[in-house]
C-alpha cells in the first residue's frame, strides 16, 4: 500500500489530518482539546503500524540464511586442510530450501582447500557464494594423484549459483575458471585476474578465464550463453579464451567478452581448437579429426570494448577447427599495442568466419 500525498489508502480521518497540515504551512500544530490530541496520536500510530508491517512483510520476502564455512570447522590459518568444512557448510546451504542461502567466506582469514567439488542440485532456486577471505590452493602436485590435475574448486549441476564478494582465490598456477562441457547462463563480472603462469607472487589473485578444455576424450559439447564484462588481466598467459580438444564434438555459442582490459598478456584473445595434452601430437590428431568429421562447433562470439597490451606478436588468434569452421564471430572495437614500443602485432585466422565493426587493431583477419 502506498500512502501518496492525495492520503490515498488513508481513511477519511486520515485524509483530514493530511488536509489539515497542508493548511498549516510553516507553523506548528496544536490541538485543541485532549481528545483531537488523542486522535491524531492515534493516526500517527496507525500510519507508523502499517508502514512498518509493510516493510516488515516485504523484507520478509527475500531471506538470506548464512552459512559460515567457520561456523563448519574451518581454521582459516593458510595451513589447515579447511576442505571438508567447506563440504559440510555448502551441504548445509544446498540443502535449504527457502530464501537465498548463503556460503560465507569470512574476511581476514585464508583457506587452504584442496581439490573439491561442490555438487548439486540444490534445494533452492539461487545460492549465493559470498568470497570475503582468501582461498588457496595446495602447494604439492601429489594433492592431485588420481585426480583431474587441470580441476582445483568445481561447481557441477548447480543452477542459480552467485559468486561475489572482494576476496580472492590463489590457484597458484593453472587456469582457476573454467568452464566445462555441460554449462549455460554464467556471468562473471567485476574481476581483477593475474599475474598469471607461473608467477611467483601468491598472494594475487590468480584468474585466467578460460571457456575449456571441451570434448576431451571426443566427449560432445553444449555451452551457451556466457557473459564476461569489465575484467582487467594482468601478466597473465591468456585472456579471453576459448580451447576445445580436436576429437571434441557439440556447439559453444552465445558467448560475449566485454570491456576487458590487457595488462602485458601473452594472448588477449585466442580460440584454440587443435588443443591436445602432449606437445608434438597435435599433428597426428588432425588427420584423426579430418577422418571422423569431429570438432566442437563455435559460433555467435562477440569480443566488444577490448583493450591494452599485447606480449606477443600476434594478439588475435582465432585457430578454429579445420572441420567444423567458426561462424557469426563478431569483433567490435578492439584496441590492443605490443608492450614493446614500436612493435607491430598481427591477428591470425584460420578457417573463423564472422564480420568486424569500429576500430580494430591490429586489423580483423576474420573471413565473411
Amino acid at each position: 500500500m502506498d500512502f501518496g500525498s492525495d492520503g490515498e489508502g488513508l481513511s477519511l480521518a486520515g485524509r483530514y489530518f493530511l488536509d489539515e497540515i497542508k493548511e498549516c504551512k510553516n507553523c506548528a500544530f496544536v490541538p485543541s482539546s485532549s481528545s483531537n490530541t488523542m486522535d491524531i496520536f492515534a493516526i500517527i500510530v496507525l500510519i507508523f503500524v502499517l508502514v512498518s508491517s509493510i516493510s516488515a512483510s516485504s523484507n520478509a520476502a527475500v531471506v538470506t540464511e548464512n552459512f559460515n564455512v567457520v561456523d563448519y570447522g574451518a581454521a582459516g590459518d593458510g595451513t589447515t586442510d579447511d576442505s571438508q568444512a567447506f563440504l559440510k557448510a555448502w551441504k548445509a546451504t544446498c540443502n535449504t530450501a527457502t530464501g537465498i542461502p548463503t556460503v560465507i567466506i569470512p574476511e581476514r582469514k585464508t583457506f587452504l582447500v584442496n581439490p573439491t567439488v561442490f555438487s548439486g542440485s540444490c534445494k533452492a532456486r539461487r545460492i549465493d557464494f559470498l568470497l570475503l577471505g582468501s582461498i588457496v590452493a595446495p602447494t604439492s602436485p601429489s594433492t592431485w594423484k588420481g585426480l583431474d590435475p587441470s580441476q582445483w574448486l568445481a561447481f557441477s549441476g548447480v543452477s542459480g549459483l552467485n559468486i561475489t564478494g572482494s576476496g580472492r582465490i590463489d590457484g597458484r598456477g593453472d587456469d582457476c575458471v573454467s568452464i566445462g562441457d555441460y554449462t549455460s547462463d554464467i556471468k562473471i563480472d567485476h574481476v581483477n585476474c593475474g599475474p598469471g603462469h607461473d608467477i611467483p607472487d601468491r598472494s594475487t589473485l590468480l584468474v585466467i578465464y578460460s571457456i575449456g578444455s571441451l570434448g576431451r576424450g571426443g566427449n560432445s559439447v553444449q555451452v551457451e550463453k556466457i557473459y564476461v564484462n569489465n575484467v582487467n588481466f594482468t601478466r597473465t598467459t591468456n585472456g579471453a579464451r576459448i580451447k576445445t580438444w580436436q576429437v571434441g564434438t557439440g556447439f559453444v555459442r552465445g558467448v560475449t567478452f566485454e570491456n576487458l582490459k590487457f595488462t602485458e598478456v601473452e594472448n588477449p584473445i585466442i580460440i584454440d581448437q587443435n588443443y591436445c595434452s602432449v606437445r608434438g601430437a597435435c599433428k597426428e590428431l588432425k588427420i584423426v579429426c579430418l577422418s571422423k568429421q569431429t570438432g566442437v562447433h563455435i559460433s555467435n562470439v562477440t569480443y566488444n570494448e577490448l583493450f591494452g597490451t599485447s606480449n606477443t606478436d600476434v594478439a588475435i588468434n582465432l585457430n578454429c577447427s579445420r572441420s567444423v569452421a567458426c561462424t557469426g564471430i563478431k569483433l567490435q572495437s578492439i584496441q590492443l599495442t605490443s608492450v614493446k614500443s614500436g612493435q607491430k602485432i598481427t591477428s591470425n585466422c584460420n578457417n573463423a568466419h564472422g564480420i568486424a565493426s569500429g576500430v580494430i587493431k591490429p586489423n580483423s583477419c576474420l573471413s565473411k
